[in-house]
């Protein structure tokens, strides 16, 4: 988490997340989902264990959560990870 005295308290953090049954339809929908989601503030393709990286930034982990639960919706099997920023070094 990141602030300073006067500042508002606000969660980032990254998730990986992977598709277990990927489709094209299912990753279009992903990506507009992604850019529609204010909390989402970068995502990226990427080739590993994992599909997707996104790094988030919200007010608290509602927002993920909410964001989460849209990614639900699409009825997709999907795994998941995320780190939240503790504090910035650099």
């Amino acid at each position: 988490m990141s602030g300073g005295p006067g500042s508002a308290e606000r969660v980032e953090g990254w998730a990986d997340i992977r598709f277990l049954d990927p489709t094209p339809g299912l990753i279009d929908e992903f990506i507009r989902l992604v850019e529609a989601a204010p909390e989402i503030v970068e995502a990226h393709r990427i080739a590993g264990h994992y599909d997707f990286i996104v790094r988030f930034c919200a007010g608290d982990l509602g927002a993920w959560n909410s964001f989460r639960q849209s990614l639900d919706a699409l009825g997709c099997s999907t795994h998941s990870r995320f780190s939240i920023l503790v504090e910035p070094l650099k």
